[in-house]
């Protein structure tokens, strides 16, 4: 259940756990404008951005604020297998109403509308490399999931999104096949958000080893996102470390 911070004199209710801007705006939550900043940050030429906070410092509505700057809000309209939903979805919240009251207020979009894939490593705290390697899987394979609710092909087969665990590609392939599409669909280079990217290494101390194999998955799964120039726009990456 949601939890409110009671407030007086009129203010907006102030939410103690929501990370997504789309879910404030709909709900009147009181909402810290941070657009400017982003604003510039995004604005500058680097296409790999990494931003290192501690945790509960609002880095994923930050993330959360930049999918809405380059997509505005893309709702689901069918499910996973191409069926319609009931009509009791929520409305599309409209670019006006996402950003009034905000430094964007008026100028959105302010740039070019963009895919977006947004990752969450948040839940990959698995001790092996097996494991973090399927977490990996599923993790990109629920995004692809996104996608096809709302509409469009991932370019990922539905049985592996039916099947999860069944899926025997390594989660950098299939990361490069939803870009490609998203790419090919839009005809624009998509934008990746990474969220707490240094998870996986986190569980590890100073004084554990991390796993050879581990970094090897790793390295594998963000290669394409270091090297993919002609296929991205922009990379963000959050994490509580300064190791990027």
């Amino acid at each position: 259940m949601k939890e409110h911070l009671a407030v007086y004199d009129g203010l907006p209710a102030l939410s103690l756990g929501s990370t997504h801007l789309v879910e404030m705006r709909r709900a009147g939550e009181l909402y810290v404008d941070k657009t400017g900043q982003i604003q510039r940050l995004l604005d500058e030429s680097a296409r790999q951005v990494f931003v290192a906070r501690p945790r509960r410092f609002g880095k994923s509505l930050m993330l959360s604020t930049i999918e809405c700057m380059y997509q505005g809000h893309m709702p689901e309209v069918q499910t996973l297998g191409g069926g319609p939903i009931p009509d009791s979805q929520l409305p599309t919240v409209a670019d006006r109403e996402l950003f009034v009251g905000t430094s964007l207020e008026g100028k959105q979009p302010s740039r070019e509308r963009r895919p977006v894939i947004r990752l969450d490593l948040s839940n990959v705290l698995e001790p092996d490399s097996t494991a973090v390697r399927r977490a990996l899987v599923y993790e990109v394979l629920d995004q692809a999931g996104v996608w096809r609710r709302r509409g469009l092909d991932p370019g990922i087969p539905l049985e592996y999104l039916r099947v999860p665990g069944g899926c025997p590609d390594s989660p950098g392939k299939l990361l490069r096949w939803m870009i490609g599409a998203l790419k090919d669909r839009f005809g624009k280079e998509p934008v990746v958000l990474v969220d707490e990217f240094d998870a996986p290494l986190t569980m590890f101390g100073r004084q554990s080893p991390i796993p050879p194999e581990l970094l090897n998955i790793l390295r594998g799964f963000f290669s394409f996102l270091k090297s993919g120039r002609q296929s991205l726009h922009k990379v963000v990456l959050t994490g509580v470390t300064r190791n990027a």
